[in-house]
């Protein structure tokens, strides 16, 4: 099975905390598991999930998912999208998922973290892949 080297295109990879040597059958199915064992257990993303601003983290999908939503929060600070729009949003975003989504609204009305589960935060991480690469190991030249 081939190997991969997953790692941040954003990032200098000896300076970057997230490069890792995954085995897997292709490169989607590399960056599903790193996601899985690594981004979805990540403290930052996590503080992105449980982010309680519209502007920030995961509720500016449902409250700004438009670029005119954006740009008039960006203008005037003004958020259009009401709470139901919002939660009308989370729900689709969920698809068949719906206890992960009514978790999720729960989290929404009370702010209690634990309504979000490790599968909750696993399922999110494979949205938010964006930025890393995987790289077969198998292509890169080798120097003797």
């Amino acid at each position: 099975m081939p190997e991969y080297l997953i790692c941040n295109v954003d990032e200098s990879l000896p300076r970057s905390e997230y490069k890792f040597r995954v085995t897997a059958e292709s490169p989607e199915a590399a960056i599903a598991l790193f996601n899985q064992r690594v981004m979805s257990k990540d403290k930052l993303f996590r503080e992105h999930v449980l982010s309680e601003s519209v502007n920030a983290g995961i509720l500016e999908d449902f409250y700004l998912k438009s670029d005119f939503e954006q740009d008039l929060f960006n203008q005037t600070g003004t958020v259009l999208a009401s709470e139901d729009v919002a939660r009308v949003r989370i729900r689709r975003f969920f698809g068949e998922r719906t206890d992960f989504a009514e978790a999720f609204l729960a989290y929404f009305d009370d702010h209690d973290p634990s309504h979000i589960t490790d599968q909750i935060f696993e399922f999110l991480s494979h949205g938010y892949g964006h930025g890393f690469v995987a790289v077969d190991l198998s292509t890169l030249p080798v120097l003797a």
